[in-house]
């Protein structure tokens, strides 16, 4: 069932229950400027549910459940304000930015190369790959007690990161690229091969932690800018801009390369444990289980 205006908007006032798939568009006879598409809960059943309110017109809807696929078409900007659950989340395009305030269960989640920003700010799960193609940036949470699971792996390379909380995968490769700290995170592989890449980081005095299990941890940028930092992996690569300090114990069982150049390196909790170790800054205090060396590096 299509639902169709020629700029005038859509509004639903109470609950809806699909019963077979449903495209809402405000854009039709070649309106694209379209017009705003307001909804209450929504319970797909299973079907499809298609929204397009044109360049100008906002999509906002409340809780969606049991969506076929949920696709969002274009919008000036398009906010679901309570949880969202479907087989398949596409977004092709929308001016500003697709945000989603409150929990997100799919099992694909599908974006475009457009210029649109997406803001996954509570607890998500997608089953498969995730790869933000979109250029406006990505927001994953809100808050410190976010949980992103992301279990078929995560890349988001074309847009600016901004992140917090959680970021989990099954194994599976984390790759961000340029990044901003928001509060402290945790970028999590488990306990097996996924590895853990991140472009220039952005985090001044925000802890960060990367367990990559037996994977590998590369946050390689010379521009990069970290709080306390927390490594657990295979091996490591860490290069930042600032003194290297750490949180909790570092645990790396092959080879680490750490660089501070013009700063300090600060490894001193005991509990460390490292494969060979490769360090290059202007002082360096490195501890391990069996070894307390301190001195300026050569």
């Amino acid at each position: 069932a299509n639902i169709l205006t020629t700029g005038d908007s859509i509004t639903f006032a109470s609950a809806i229950t699909q019963s077979a798939a449903v495209a809402l568009r405000t854009t039709a006879s070649g309106n694209a400027a379209g017009a705003n598409i307001s909804l209450q809960n929504v319970n797909s059943a299973g079907f499809n549910l298609n929204l397009d309110a044109g360049t100008s017109g906002t999509i906002t809807t409340h809780a969606v459940s049991t969506v076929g696929q949920l696709t969002v078409e274009q919008s000036a900007s398009t906010t679901f304000t309570s949880v969202v659950t479907a087989t398949t989340i596409s977004l092709i395009d929308t001016v500003d930015s697709v945000t989603f305030q409150d929990n997100v269960t799919t099992t694909n989640l599908l974006t475009t190369g457009q210029g649109y920003s997406v803001h996954l700010l509570e607890d998500t799960t997608v089953t498969n790959t995730v790869s933000f193609g979109n250029t406006g940036g990505v927001t994953l949470g809100d808050a410190t007690n976010d949980v992103q699971r992301f279990n078929g792996g995560l890349t988001s390379l074309t847009s600016v990161n901004s992140i917090q909380g959680e970021i989990q995968t099954s194994s599976d490769n984390l790759a961000l690229g340029q990044t901003t700290l928001v509060d402290s995170t945790l970028l999590n592989t488990g306990a097996a091969a996924g590895d853990i890449t991140v472009g220039q980081i952005s985090g001044n005095g925000i802890a960060l932690t990367g367990n990559a299990g037996t994977g590998a941890v590369e946050f390689s940028n010379a521009a990069n800018v970290i709080g306390d930092l927390t490594v657990t992996a295979g091996e490591a690569i860490i290069v930042e801009a600032d003194n290297v300090t750490q949180g909790a114990a570092w645990t790396i069982a092959n080879d680490v390369m750490v660089s501070a150049t013009g700063h300090d390196i600060v490894l001193n909790n005991v509990a460390n444990g490292f494969g060979d170790v490769t360090l290059t800054a202007n002082n360096v205090q490195l501890s391990e289980a069996c070894l307390l060396y301190t001195s300026p590096s050569p």
